[in-house]
């Protein structure tokens, strides 16, 4: 059987080629801002936007420094997420955070004890440590925590105390990994630290980095928090 072909003239043929063919430049050219973004789910349903959502976070995390070597700290985080009123990726807020049992070799070598002091949470006059929800690159999720801006009030800000010994604010962004849970309680989700590659804080005394792993999940009835594109 011979195959038919109709004819190159053909108007409506032609049209259709056309029409395909600036629908493929269109999305080619598509500006960043005008494609889905990251967004909050709570136990699988997407969340409505400009409700927030608790969370809670806990885990043990490692800050390194070219001069206090390494500080760690049992850790624990309470916040809240949400989608926001019109559009855009997920934001949310840290308004508590507990660092406790830490330990430092220089500082222990000195018999000290070293402590870590958030600065801001919950302090009108400083304001609370922003949350954005990012993906860099495509597929991967990035929870961007603070900013790079020096007088913002709501860049991450941390102060760690080795009396007698030092005494560092390490303030700036980081930007953890945020890796989906499977289910409610038993797998939730992860905020992973990975040093360089996660962010790098600012100090009088050289950069810090962290490196660790939270465990993520909704304050009410260990919720399974999630983010997806859209």
């Amino acid at each position: 059987m011979k195959r038919k072909f109709g004819p190159i003239g053909n108007s409506g043929s032609l049209l259709s080629v056309l029409v395909a063919g600036i629908a493929i430049a269109s999305l080619a050219v598509m500006p960043a801002a005008a494609q889905a973004e990251p967004h909050l789910y709570k136990n699988g349903a997407l969340t409505p936007e400009g409700v927030k959502v608790p969370v809670l976070g806990f885990g043990t995390l490692q800050l390194e420094n070219i001069n206090l070597g390494l500080i760690e700290c049992h850790n624990i985080v309470s916040g809240n997420e949400e989608n926001p009123t019109g559009g855009g990726g997920a934001k949310g807020e840290l308004e508590g955070n507990s660092a406790y049992n830490c330990n430092s070799a220089a500082c222990e070598s000195a018999g000290k004890t070293v402590e870590a002091f958030p600065i801001g949470l919950n302090n009108p006059k400083e304001g609370n440590w922003e949350i954005h929800m990012v993906e860099e690159p495509a597929g991967t999720f990035k929870l961007k925590l603070g900013n790079k801006e020096a007088k913002n009030s709501r860049q991450l800000k941390l102060e760690f105390k080795c009396a007698g010994i030092f005494e560092t604010e390490f303030h700036g962004e980081l930007k953890p990994n945020a890796k989906n849970g499977t289910s409610i309680g038993a797998s939730p989700s992860k905020v992973e630290f990975k040093g360089p590659e996660s962010g790098e804080l600012e100090s009088s005394i050289g950069g810090g980095w962290y490196r660790g792993k939270l465990k993520l999940m909704g304050y009410e009835g260990q919720d399974l928090i999630t983010v997806k594109n859209p």
